[in-house]
């Protein structure tokens, strides 16, 4: 049961799974392992299916995360990790800042994936989703 042994969560679509790993030390081991490889396998392939679906089309986070039904806020870790990958494949992750749709301030220098709260220059909170793409 649920009392005793090794256990390892992990997101799947859009609900939290959790795994009970086998009893005894020696397969616990190898089972750990092929659970971890299991949730990094996972993760990979959420990864590819951005990089995609990025590659084909500039997108913002909350297109993503409903195309393949995660969080937004995974979409913005994956995110990151994607803009150090595709660097190794001499391409690079393309953000289009987001705007203040009031005063039409473009966040320019922003580093960060997320959206902004509010403007700078106006304070006003209508802004747009930044999008990204891959070339």
């Amino acid at each position: 049961g649920w009392a005793s042994g090794v256990f390892i969560a992990y997101h799947n679509r859009d609900r939290w799974q959790i795994k009970q790993l086998q009893a005894n030390s020696e397969s616990t081991a190898t089972s750990t392992k092929d659970a971890r490889r299991e949730v990094f396998d996972r993760m990979q392939t959420i990864r590819r299916q951005i990089m995609e679906l990025l590659s084909r089309s500039e997108c913002s986070a909350r297109v993503i995360s409903q195309s393949l039904r995660i969080s937004e806020k995974e979409v913005y870790d994956h995110l990151a990790h994607i803009a150090r990958s595709v660097t190794s494949q001499k391409k690079r992750l393309v953000v289009t800042p987001s705007q203040c749709e009031d005063c039409g301030y473009t966040f320019a220098d922003r580093r960060r994936f997320t959206k902004p709260g509010r403007c700078p220059r106006c304070k006003g909170e209508h802004l747009s989703e930044p999008k990204y793409r891959i070339d």
